[in-house]
């Protein structure tokens, strides 16, 4: 292995355990360090391999690529559990700088989940105008 795949094996390891820890903790986002982890890993197809085999960035790279979509009932309930978290961290810390940087990062994520909550439309041609 030459010392850019080293780097990028390990820059990988850290995005995948950061999107680790995000599954648990919703300020962190949890797609975006898995999709950088594979994208890292793609110059080593073993340890892609075996990170496909994880099954939250499986499900996460996976519906990357589809875009099938999600189902109302995670949708709802992400947002219900990342905006209620969001709350106590605010009420909890109350300082408004921490407030605003909850504010901001709750509607990134909102946008993020009502993004990939809508499936992917096709083109369709418009020859008929």
């Amino acid at each position: 292995m030459n010392l850019r795949n080293a780097l990028l094996v390990t820059i990988g390891c850290v995005c995948l355990a950061i999107g680790a820890v995000g599954v648990a903790l919703p300020l962190l986002p949890t797609t975006p360090f898995v999709l950088v982890a594979c994208a890292c890993f793609s110059g080593v197809p073993k340890l892609r391999g075996v990170v496909m085999k994880i099954p939250f960035a499986r499900e996460h790279l996976e519906n990357y690529q589809t875009r099938k979509g999600l189902p109302r009932k995670v949708v709802i309930s992400s947002l219900a559990f990342l905006w209620s978290v969001l709350v106590l961290w605010a009420i909890h810390i109350h300082r408004p700088m921490f407030m605003l940087l909850f504010a901001v990062v709750g509607a990134g994520v909102t946008a993020h989940i009502l993004c990939m909550a809508s499936p992917k439309r096709k083109r369709e041609n418009s020859r008929d105008r």
